[in-house]
């Protein structure tokens, strides 16, 4: 028995001492392997490097191939992953050049739903010293905490040369957002876009009298667009603006003083675009419009809900702006005897003389009537924007462009200085009959402009019919 003990004993120790030494070489040979692999891996990183550089592509020059990557600067992969990111990654080489353009990582996208700042981080000490193009986006039921993102910037903000602020149903973080820009400055700042969505009506409690954003100052701010917010909620400094845009996007925005309203508009003193959508301030029966004259502005866009059908509110937006400068006006989609009322006011008044560009969206086609084209005989380019009920449509403006009895001279035509025709659809019938009695009455059209989509599926002969007589131009619309 004593005997047998010793001898498992004798074997424990033999195999403990076996174990040992196989540890031992196993880890001589991870250790062995691990080497291997670095190797392996700088071979082969040599060898992709070397490869690489055989390619046409590495012949680029570093500047030609930054330029290549700037076009990846607003797209991103599946994964929601900026390209340029994904591009840095590629090789050592491109991710070099990548690096030393400061100007690929100059357009940040904030979005207060992720909780880490990281990519931002890294896009903004990479775009050192460019001025940013920042988009801050607060989706619905994002918390308050979220707000957090504004501290990142504030070392930056001196840098932002464009701010996109996009919000879903969220007002209170939003007005959080935005009290949180009345003190800063902005020298570098030119753009400035705030866009939010509600399912209701702005609550006229979470906002003071008058919210100032900027006011330690913004001198080179050119451009603003509120759409869904008041100008009362988050106004800034104005006497730079030459672009401003107001869209109450539908019932939401809380309406201005009719006072407020014009006292904003007099501050706009560089005023060249203004573009208003929508009830944007309050004007009863009972108020009296007072004229402003902006002599700078050039381009015009006016548009109403059409379920609204107040009269006097479209009436007083052409009683108190005088551009007597104006070059381009856009009648946009509204009710159709409002529009009628806008209509027959430019008409009467005779208000722009020097008016270019008519922009005319559903249902304004129907409105037109000689007389208003004889007050806006200076007309050169006319853009329709209709999409059903075509022909119905047409029917109304048809006889105006073309003449049943053809006048004696081009100078006695209605709009005989009419060069060139943008149109949304393509209605055959009329774009054949107007272009060949345009021609035929010796005020000819110059240029056709089609909506890309829509010239895109017209036929070859369609196409060769026009080309035949006119330019013919494939374009996009900003609808």
């Amino acid at each position: 028995m004593v005997q047998v003990d010793a001898e498992r004993q004798q074997r424990l120790t033999y195999l403990r001492n076996k174990a040992n030494d196989l540890r031992t070489t196993e880890r001589q040979l991870c250790l062995q392997l691990a080497q291997v692999r670095e190797s392996l891996s700088s071979v082969c990183s040599e060898e992709a490097e070397i490869t690489n550089l055989s390619t046409p592509v590495s012949s680029l020059p570093n500047e030609i191939l930054g330029e290549i990557f700037r076009y990846t600067k607003d797209s991103y992969n599946v994964d929601n992953i900026p390209d340029v990111v994904v591009v840095s990654h590629v090789t050592r080489h491109w991710r070099n050049v990548a690096l030393s353009n400061p100007s690929l990582w100059d357009t940040i996208r904030l979005n207060a739903s992720n909780p880490s700042m990281d990519l931002p981080i890294a896009f903004l000490t990479r775009s050192k010293p460019c001025t940013l193009d920042i988009t801050l986006a607060v989706p619905d039921y994002v918390p308050m905490s979220s707000l957090r993102m504004v501290s990142v910037l504030i070392p930056h903000f001196g840098h932002i040369r464009r701010l996109v602020i996009e919000c879903g149903d969220n007002e209170q973080v939003v007005q959080q957002l935005i009290e949180s820009l009345t003190d800063f400055h902005a020298p570098s700042l030119e753009h400035l876009e705030i866009s939010l969505e509600l399912g209701d009506r702005q609550d006229s409690a979470l906002w003071g009298e008058r919210v100032r954003i900027f006011s330690s100052g913004a001198p080179l701010l050119s451009s603003v667009a509120l759409k869904g917010i008041s100008l009362r909620c988050c106004n800034p400094p104005l006497g730079t603006i030459t672009h401003l845009s107001l869209d109450s996007d539908g019932d939401g925005t809380m309406l201005m003083p009719y006072d407020y309203f014009r006292e904003a508009l007099s501050a706009c003193s560089s005023l060249i675009w203004l573009e208003l959508r929508g009830r944007l301030f309050i004007f009863t029966l009972s108020n009296t419009a007072i004229r402003i004259e902006i002599p700078s502005l050039v381009y015009f866009a006016v548009g109403y809900p059409i379920h609204y059908r107040q009269d006097h509110y479209i009436r007083s937006i052409f009683e108190t702006i005088s551009a007597p400068a104006l070059r381009t006006l856009s009648l946009n989609y509204m009710h159709r005897q409002t529009l009628q009322v806008a209509v027959d006011f430019v008409q009467s008044h005779q208000l722009y003389p020097m008016l270019e560009h008519l922009r005319l969206e559903e249902p304004a086609v129907e409105c037109i009537t000689a007389d208003f084209i004889r007050s806006t005989a200076s007309v050169t380019h006319l853009t329709l924007i209709y999409v059903g009920g075509i022909p119905r449509k047409m029917a109304a403006l048809a006889p105006l462009l073309r003449h049943k009895h053809p006048p004696a001279t081009p100078a006695d035509a209605l709009w005989p200085r009419l060069h060139t025709l943008s149109v949304y659809v393509f209605d055959e019938v009329f774009l054949r009959d107007l272009i060949t009695t345009r021609i035929a009455i010796g005020a000819p059209l110059v240029t056709l402009r089609i909506e890309s989509g829509t010239y895109d599926g017209l036929r070859p002969d369609q196409i060769e019919w026009c080309r035949a007589r006119v330019k013919v131009e494939s374009v996009d619309f900003d609808l």
